[in-house]
């Protein structure tokens, strides 16, 4: 008798704890649903959005911090992802692992690579690929897409932005001046070459060039999650991009924040 009383005060006691867990599960999920991901390369492209955010608190995984809180009475993580394909696309892995945002703005500077553009005006992604990856043939490079990790298929060599996301953003900003939406490529070099960015335009014609677009981009398809990039341009992307990033950076950063604040 006793020891059927102690088999169903284990029982019990394993029935709480379980429930206890999934109770905890399914909150920790509904909280994640609503929250958006701000996101940027380096500490400029995020600076503003720190000294708007309400109640923030920092969260380590990796090693990485992320900040959460609210702007203007909405949940957001933000995530300061590092600059290159490879440190964007790990730092976005493990955001969209433990925050399930709903989605993902990025915020950032580029260079301009149709030569309409001048520092300061915003370009947003309509489409993104990897200019450096590829094979090159007859010394140029021909880029091709890689296979899905998840499926051997291979991926689009262009990734689309969320199409429900750039509609929005079209309705926001369509007649703003100094905004334009277009192709933006990405590749882990900075480019400050004007025979490089001819080459570019000559094979890809892209309206801007960084070094995170495309892996975020790739990272938020094959994961399912929502994406559109911003980006304010900082140099011309020639021989002259060195000296005048250095002198536009900051400016430029700051350019995408109120239009990243109206899309939440």
């Amino acid at each position: 008798m006793k020891n059927k009383a102690v088999l169903i005060f284990i029982t019990i006691i394993l029935l709480v704890t379980f429930t206890i867990i999934k109770l905890l599960q399914n909150n920790k999920k509904s909280n994640c649903q609503d929250i958006v991901a701000i996101v940027g390369a380096m500490p400029i492209e995020i600076s503003e959005f720190l000294s708007r955010i309400e109640n923030p608190q920092t969260v380590y995984i990796q090693q990485i911090p992320f900040v959460t809180g609210y702007i203007d009475k909405k949940p957001i993580v933000l995530l300061k992802c590092g600059i290159g394909k490879v440190n964007s696309s790990m730092s976005t892995t493990l955001l969209i692992d433990h925050f399930n945002p709903s989605k993902i703005l990025f915020t950032g500077i580029a260079g301009a690579m149709n030569d309409t553009l001048h520092p300061g005006d915003i370009v947003i992604g309509t489409r993104y690929m990897q200019h450096d990856l590829g094979t090159f043939v007859m010394g140029k490079m021909v880029n091709w897409a890689v296979p899905n990790i998840h499926t051997d298929k291979d991926l689009p060599l262009y990734i689309d932005a969320d199409k429900s996301l750039l509609a929005k953003a079209h309705n926001l900003y369509d007649f703003q001046e100094r905004c334009f939406f277009g192709t933006i490529i990405s590749g882990d070099q900075f480019i400050s070459d004007s025979n490089k960015k001819r080459e570019l335009n000559e094979t890809i014609a892209p309206w801007a060039v960084d070094m995170e677009s495309a892996a975020i981009a790739q990272v938020c398809f094959q994961l399912k999650t929502p994406f559109l990039i911003f980006r304010s341009i900082s140099d011309s992307a020639n021989d002259e991009a060195e000296e005048t990033y250095t002198f536009n950076k900051e400016n430029a950063a700051k350019k995408s924040v109120d239009m990243i604040i109206k899309i939440l």
